[in-house]
């Protein structure tokens, strides 16, 4: 075995046929033999080398800038290190190409403004991220998005308008549009698409209320009608100190003249018949048209 190989595969290093093409014919003869494994087009290591996301992303950034780390491989590279991936890398790639093992690419041309570079290799910027894991997430994929600071409810919009005529734009679209209103929550973001969806209009999110010298934040408020709806999800209300400044808030909010609902997870599907009477009430009481 060349000496080059022989120190590549000790130190669970790739060889790439374009660098050196006088090594081609070798790398091809080792493989054919079984002792390397074609991992890419042109680029070999040792057999099981991409069993481990550590040789996957070396075969890929050996292969050369056209490989680029999309979906669920791009967002535990970058923002959600905790996902699960699939079972091969996810790539994309301008050409066709048929990838090895441990790897599963689709041609797809992506717009240099949402490419970002980590560790050596190329992958989607974390707002295509996100919009490449919709179809199978929802708005999971948003919020837990948001609530790492990965993304922005702009730059999704800007990363929508640059991919246009995508399959799935139309669910794409529809979850953008739900997160435009910055959602503090996932249960916020699915009682906006219920008032959305409902044609409820003439409510603010995230409504700054300043109660006695105190700021506080309605998650939903109607102003007109001083309604105030909270969203009581365990995710960011299952501390006791949470629990104790719900329960002053909504108090200050009563002393202030605003009428309280609250909903969790498992309640919220009461709001659309609980809330279009509460509005007509409030309404008549401070003679406010619809």
């Amino acid at each position: 075995m060349r000496p080059e190989v022989h120190h590549a595969i000790a130190d669970d290093a790739v060889l790439a046929a374009r660098r050196d093409p006088g090594l081609a014919r070798s790398l091809n003869s080792y493989a054919y033999r079984g002792q390397l494994e074609r991992l890419l087009p042109g680029v070999y290591g040792k057999p099981g080398l991409t069993d481990t996301v550590e040789g996957q992303l070396a075969a890929a950034r050996a292969y050369g800038d056209d490989l680029v780390l999309t979906r669920r491989s791009a967002a535990a590279l970058t923002w959600w290190p905790e996902l699960v991936q699939a079972a091969g890398m996810e790539l994309a790639c301008p050409r066709p190409i048929s990838p090895g093992y441990g790897f599963s690419c689709e041609q797809r041309l992506i717009p240099w403004e949402l490419l970002t570079r980590v560790d050596g290799m190329l992958c989607t910027t974390p707002e295509l991220t996100v919009l490449d894991l919709m179809p199978d997430f929802g708005l999971h994929a948003v919020t837990e998005a948001l609530r790492r600071g990965a993304v922005t409810p702009g730059k999704l919009e800007r990363a929508l308008a640059l991919t246009p005529h995508r399959r799935g734009n139309q669910l794409r679209r529809k979850l953008v549009a739900d997160v435009v209103a910055a959602p503090w929550s996932f249960l916020e973001t699915e009682v906006h698409a219920m008032l959305r969806d409902a044609g409820i209009h003439g409510w603010v999110a995230n409504r700054k209320v300043v109660v006695d010298g105190v700021t506080y934040f309605i998650d939903v408020a109607f102003d007109a009608e001083m309604v105030a709806i909270e969203m009581d999800g365990f995710e960011t209300h299952g501390r006791w100190e949470a629990f104790h400044h719900d329960r002053e808030k909504w108090v200050a909010l009563a002393t202030a003249g605003w009428q309280t609902l609250a909903y969790t997870a498992q309640t919220k599907d009461t709001l659309l018949d609980t809330l279009p009477k509460v509005l007509t009430q409030r309404r008549r009481l401070f003679n406010v048209s619809a």
